[in-house]
């Protein structure tokens, strides 16, 4: 097997991985159905612990979600606004499932205010014909 030398390990028998779906799919199978769950899920205060639950794992994948677009293949010059974005996405699906763990309504709400407002500052820079600005 043959392997190109940008994706090989330290250890050069393994392939790294790469992104598999263009943005827009990627975006449409990962990110508009999270985006619609945590808006329905924070429309209103939740009392339920199954509720909360559901609100901190959809934040976790929000910042999982962070790598995944962060390994995109992107022109060079747009390298570093990329890594950029990713890094704010994590950090704002973080402190959202704390918030969410924490059954602390309005410090989600914020958070989630967070979160969408850096879906959209990647949007606005990366992808200003294409990317939708949100509302959350």
């Amino acid at each position: 097997m043959v392997i190109a030398e940008g994706n090989q390990a330290a250890g050069g028998s393994h392939h790294l991985p790469e992104a598999v779906l263009p943005v827009k799919e990627f975006m449409g199978v990962f990110n508009k159905p999270l985006y619609m769950d945590l808006k329905k899920d924070l429309k209103e205060k939740s009392s339920g612990q199954e509720a909360w639950k559901d609100i901190e794992n959809d934040a976790l994948q929000a910042a999982e979600i962070a790598n995944l677009i962060a390994i995109r293949k992107v022109p060079q010059n747009a390298k570093s606004a990329l890594q950029a974005h990713s890094s704010e996405l994590q950090s704002a699906g973080l402190a959202l499932s704390k918030a969410a763990k924490a059954k602390d309504y309005d410090q989600a709400r914020k958070e989630w205010s967070a979160l969408v407002r850096a879906c959209n500052g990647c949007h606005k820079e990366l992808a200003p014909s294409k990317g939708p600005q949100l509302e959350p």
